[in-house]
């Protein structure tokens, strides 16, 4: 009997020392496993990531300081109201037409005299929006109203360089009637700036 009970409190011991021991670091190594493989995923992620931020920062380097000069030229950072109305009357007397009047409603600074103050919930809202996709790309505008005189085919002209100009114009609207030489015309033009 007492030879029974040594090998059988050995077999229970070594039980004992498994359960204790031994099953612990068995799901410990389980759990580091676990972790190792996530730590791997991101890695690979991460990797993506810098892939595609290379990618994007060498198409940004590839832009040229002209198409720069051009995007700023479509909408421009600030009104440049003053350079509009010399534009859109220097394009008008190129086709042939006699500018009347010209009036603006809307801003005449070129720059801006006192820095706007950014507001951090504004900003939050907007990148909020902006990751959410769903957000909507406000511009200001500068209406100018116009009116001309010439013959139509001049007008023609006018409206065709203008809508082919490089800055965003709009025609709002437009009426003509019978002038001295050829038509008057008057016309709302709007235009964009950030």
């Amino acid at each position: 009997m007492s030879k029974l009970i040594i090998p059988l409190g050995l077999i229970f011991a070594s039980i004992a020392m498994v359960m204790v021991f031994v099953i612990p670091a068995w799901q410990h190594f389980l759990v580091v496993r676990a972790d190792s493989s996530h730590l791997q995923d991101i890695n690979v992620e991460i990797d993506t990531l810098t892939q595609k931020r290379d990618a994007i920062v060498d198409q940004m380097n590839k832009i040229t300081k002209d198409d720069f000069t051009r995007l700023n030229d479509i909408l421009p950072e600030t009104a440049q109201t003053p350079e509009f109305l010399v534009f859109i009357s220097k394009l008008a007397e190129k086709d042939g037409l006699k500018v009347k009047k010209l009036d603006v409603a809307g801003t005449l600074a070129t720059k801006p005299k006192i820095p706007e103050k950014i507001d951090n919930s504004a900003v939050a809202t907007n990148a909020a929006t902006v990751t959410q996709g769903i957000g909507e790309l406000k511009y200001k505008t500068i209406n100018v109203a116009m009116e001309v005189s010439g013959s139509y085919e001049a007008f023609k002209n006018f409206l065709r360089d203008t809508e082919s100009s490089v800055r965003i114009t709009d025609v709002e609207m437009l009426t003509f009637g019978a002038g001295d030489v050829g038509f008057n015309f008057q016309l709302g033009l709007k235009t964009y700036y950030q």
